[in-house]
């Protein structure tokens, strides 16, 4: 997490090839933008995240994704509800 110097949060995600095929890699993109578009107003204004997920993520389901997101973010940032 960096101050980007704007009123805006914005997300980056890289996911490398080595985790499973396209289909996977594309639906845990889906799964991390998704966190963020249900968490926009929880997070901190003014930052690029950049996430990039580990070889082990491709077996992540959606609850899996918010949780490690959400101890992540909100634990580091105090802004557990």
């Amino acid at each position: 997490m960096e101050e980007n110097g704007k009123d805006i949060t914005r997300l980056g995600i890289k996911v490398s090839k080595k985790i499973g095929g396209s289909v996977k890699r594309n639906r845990l993109k889906r799964f991390i933008r998704e966190f963020f578009r249900l968490n926009k107003k929880r997070l901190p204004k003014g930052y690029d995240i950049m996430i990039i997920p580990s070889k082990e993520s491709d077996r992540l389901t959606f609850l899996n994704v918010e949780n490690e997101l959400g101890g992540l973010l909100f634990k580091n940032y105090d802004l557990v509800s």
